[in-house]
C-alpha cells in the first residue's frame, strides 16, 4: 500500500499449529437427541479454523485434529494475545455454544527450532471450559507446540489421553499440563465444514 512517496508494509502473518485433542464433562445443551460437537479456534477473530463434527462422543467428544491459526506478529507479541477455542453443538436449525476455553500465547509459545525435540516436547494441557454465563463446566485437552510447529508428521499426531500424565498448572484458569509417556444463555453459530472462515 502506498501513500504518496511512503510505502506502508502489510503486517507479517504467522501460522500457529495446534492440536485439538478432546473435551470432557461438557454441558449437555441438546434437549432431544445426542450432542454432536465441533470446535472453532482462532487467535485473530478474522481468521478462524474449525474441526470436523464428532458424531459419537456427546459430552466427551474426541477430534485429534490439527488446525492452523493465523495471526500477525504484532498481535502475537501482545501479552494478552490468546488462543480462543469455542465448542459448539451442531444442529440442523442453529448451533449452540457449549463453552469457551482460552490459552495465553505467552504461556505456550516459547520459540526455538521446530526440528529440535528438546525445543518441541509433546506437552498437552487441560484447559477449563466456561459456559456462556462464565460458569466453569468441562475440560478441553489441547496440544500447542512451544515453537508453533509440530515436529511429528501429521499422520503421527493422534494422541491417546490415557497415555498422558496430568500435573498441576497455575496458568489458564485451572489448566493442567499433560506430558505424554509413550508416543445460562446460549449463543448460536452458523457451522461450516471448511477449516477456515
Amino acid at each position: 500500500m502506498k501513500h504518496g512517496r511512503h510505502e506502508v508494509s502489510e503486517p507479517k502473518k504467522r501460522e500457529i499449529e495446534v492440536m485439538i485433542i478432546s473435551a470432557e464433562d461438557l454441558q449437555d445443551v441438546k434437549k432431544f437427541g445426542k450432542m454432536r460437537c465441533y470446535v472453532v479456534a482462532y487467535i485473530d477473530s478474522d481468521h478462524k479454523a474449525s474441526t470436523r463434527i464428532d458424531e459419537d462422543g456427546e459430552i466427551k467428544p474426541t477430534w485429534n485434529e490439527k488446525l492452523l491459526l493465523a495471526a500477525d506478529d504484532e498481535l502475537l507479541s501482545n501479552i494478552w494475545a490468546a488462543i480462543t477455542v469455542e465448542i459448539y453443538c451442531y444442529s440442523h436449525m442453529r448451533d449452540k455454544l457449549v463453552g469457551t476455553a482460552r490459552i495465553l500465547i505467552s504461556d505456550v509459545l516459547k520459540g526455538g527450532d521446530p526440528a529440535n525435540p528438546s525445543d518441541n516436547p509433546i506437552q498437552c494441557i487441560a484447559v477449563q471450559v466456561r459456559r456462556p454465563s462464565g460458569r466453569p463446566q468441562g475440560i478441553l485437552n489441547i496440544w500447542v507446540p512451544p515453537t508453533g510447529r509440530f515436529l511429528l508428521h501429521r499422520a503421527s499426531l493422534s494422541l491417546n489421553m490415557k497415555d498422558t500424565e496430568v500435573t498441576p498448572n497455575a496458568h489458564n484458569g485451572g489448566a493442567a499440563e499433560k506430558n505424554e509417556k509413550g508416543k445460562e444463555e446460549e449463543e448460536v453459530h452458523p457451522h461450516s465444514s471448511s477449516s477456515f472462515h
